[in-house]
């Protein structure tokens, strides 16, 4: 069995030890009744794993939210209640909303981050 060492990834602590309620760099990891907790590597390594794959399948929201490169991400809020309103004192409801700003802006960035793609 390989001792994890700090410094320590805590989001793996967490994830790796549930049951941990302190993690400190220089005293280690505790439960809630001040137990020391050993850490695993082979636990660790495994908790890094599962980060980095639910981090890889969940992206396309990050993406969707900030852009990536030269592709935007959504507008603001306010921006998209500003395009909402404006297709909507044009008439563009039902039918006619998918020609509207706010449905091309929203469907461009859908388009782009396609999700399970990232």
């Amino acid at each position: 069995m390989s001792i994890y060492q700090p410094p320590y990834n805590f989001q793996a602590v967490y994830r790796a030890y549930p049951e941990a309620i302190l993690v400190d760099d220089e005293r280690g990891a505790f439960d809630k009744d001040d137990n020391e907790i050993v850490l695993e590597q082979s636990k660790i390594d495994t908790a890094l794993a599962e980060i980095s794959a639910l981090e890889e399948q969940n992206a396309y929201q990050s993406y969707r939210r900030t852009g990536i490169g030269l592709t935007a991400g959504y507008p603001d809020i306010e921006e998209q209640l500003d395009m909402l309103y404006r297709d909507m004192a044009d008439g563009k409801l039902g039918v006619a909303a998918t020609t509207g700003s706010w449905y091309i802006g929203i469907t461009s960035v859908k388009t782009a981050f396609k999700k399970g793609e990232y």
